[in-house]
């Protein structure tokens, strides 16, 4: 069951629940019959056929809350008026939560992916429809390999732990590029509940990574991070439990 959120925090989501279902006229994309996208773009009035199978049902379940997270972090930050406002998108596939942010407030949002699936010639695409420039820039790298001295005021982790042998190590250096706020999405099992429960590599996979929710909780807490919220619901477009399982973590340094 979700925890609870805070109200700003819920009115964000109900915010970004109603724009996923909203129906209203968008622009057509002139190439919507050559590419398919990960994301549904419907929240930005533009129309593209999004990839068959997982990828609908799996954002309905993740956008919500990880969209909430973003506009609430965006608007503590823009409100104290302290300077731009810049973001880091890890694990980014088609950097929507990048043109989220800067639909949004942000100044500069970067965008960074190893592109193993070329996830980023479908961002290169939508960017062009936008009309989005040097705002929201690409950054091809594997999430240990980025560049040295790089930060950012709000953190976006989500969708690639359990990618990992090492997850943590993710988690902390997704910890240390923020300046202000960290977003953490994940899929974890829901095999089990035991904090200790982790394995390497994933059940059924020769890399990656599978833990509970509760060992990740764990993991943020021994860490003595400030939570703001901590949230988690099922992927509805994943079968097996040890792959429908999503927590999320919203964590400030401020």
């Amino acid at each position: 069951m979700s925890k609870e959120a805070k109200p700003p925090l819920q009115l964000a989501r109900n915010f970004i629940e109603k724009a996923f279902l909203t129906k209203r006229a968008r622009r057509e994309a002139p190439d919507s019959t050559l590419m398919k996208f990960y994301h549904n773009y419907s929240v930005f009035d533009l129309s593209v056929p999004q990839k068959d199978g997982i990828y609908a049902p799996n954002q309905a379940s993740k956008g919500p809350i990880i969209s909430g997270y973003l506009l609430f972090a965006l608007g503590k930050l823009k409100a104290k008026q302290n300077g731009p406002v810049s973001t880091i998108e890890m694990f980014c596939a088609d950097a929507y939560f990048s043109f989220l942010a800067r639909k949004f407030g942000a100044d500069h949002c970067i965008a960074t992916d190893n592109d193993r699936d070329g996830h980023f010639a479908e961002a290169a695409s939508i960017k062009e429809k936008l009309g989005y420039g040097e705002e929201v820039t690409f950054l091809k790298s594997d999430i240990f390999d980025l560049p040295k001295g790089l930060s950012a005021n709000i953190v976006i982790n989500c969708g690639g732990l359990y990618h990992l042998s090492e997850p943590l190590r993710a988690l902390d250096l997704s910890y240390s590029l923020a300046t202000d706020y960290l977003i953490v999405q994940t899929v974890v099992s829901l095999a089990s509940s035991d904090k200790n429960y982790f394995e390497t590599p994933a059940p059924g996979w020769t890399w990656g990574s599978r833990f509970s929710h509760e060992y990740l909780l764990a993991a943020i807490q021994e860490r003595g991070w400030n939570i703001v919220d901590v949230d988690r619901n099922e992927l509805l477009g994943n079968d097996k439990p040890q792959d429908r399982g999503s927590s999320y973590f919203l964590i400030s340094k401020t």
